[in-house]
């Protein structure tokens, strides 16, 4: 593995910017004005750019690339692409940033909502994660979860659909499997249909709940024990899943936020 350093892209919005659209139930009770650091009570950030808290660090799986492009769509001023740049399962790039993240603790409610598309997916599918995990250098690998503790979206290729299941796990309880997402094979698209908010909100204690395009598709009790009880911080991670195409993801957006309730 290879940490490489990331250029901003032309045009590209700083995460000081307007509430993009977010899912308002997902984000009930959380302080959504722009800029909030308060590490006492809450912390909202959206993130379109890569400076201050938001700055990244990209690892390679042999191959990858992350880079800020234009956008395809217009209204988007640019995106962050992942481009897993080989053909080989297991190879690609993963996303990792270390200011946008939390410690879990009982009473906290913290959320995540993203807008991204995935494209040459082929029928097996890529290698995919979206959410929130521990700092580490492979977050996939061998076609299944490296990392300790994670909470968010994944596919770990081999499926005869590209589906992202939605699961959580604190290095030991795996609490996953909840369909998610299908994800359409194809180029990507320039008129919007293929965008999709995936999105969550854990009550620490009691209650997770999954989103997809602003529905909240699934609700379950997740003990703490049974959920991520070190740093998670926001990732995501593109590689090929042995199907001989190049895969990639393209994020317009991360919003990340958490407040003390109890």
């Amino acid at each position: 593995m290879a940490d490489i350093v990331n250029p901003i892209g032309p045009g590209f919005l700083t995460s000081q910017t307007a509430d993009p659209g977010l899912t308002s139930k997902l984000w009930r009770g959380i302080d959504r004005s722009v800029g909030t650091v308060d590490p006492m009570t809450g912390f909202f950030h959206v993130e379109r750019g890569q400076g201050g808290v938001g700055a990244f660090t990209s690892t390679q799986a042999t191959t990858g690339t992350a880079l800020f492009k234009a956008s395809p769509t217009a209204g988007l001023a640019s995106v962050l692409e992942l481009d897993a740049d080989s053909t080989t399962d297991g190879q690609g790039i993963q996303v990792q940033y270390p200011g946008l993240g939390v410690y879990p603790k009982d009473g906290m409610i913290i959320c995540w909502e993203s807008m991204v598309q995935v494209s040459d997916i082929a029928t097996t599918g890529p290698e995919l994660f979206l959410g929130l995990a521990t700092l580490d250098t492979t977050i996939i690998a061998s076609d299944a979860m490296s990392a300790s503790d994670w909470i968010g979206f994944l596919e770990l290729g081999g499926e005869a659909t590209t589906v992202v299941n939605f699961g959580v796990e604190d290095g030991s309880q795996d609490v996953s499997a909840t369909t998610a997402h299908t994800f359409v094979d194809g180029a990507v698209t320039t008129d919007g249909t293929a965008w999709v908010r995936l999105g969550f909100r854990w009550e620490v204690g009691t209650k997770l709940e999954a989103y997809v395009d602003g529905a909240m598709i699934s609700t379950s009790d997740v003990a703490e024990s049974n959920a991520p009880d070190g740093p998670i911080v926001c990732s995501y991670v593109c590689q090929c899943g042995g199907t001989g195409i190049d895969s990639i993801m393209l994020v317009a957006y991360t919003a990340f936020g958490y407040t003390q309730i109890r």
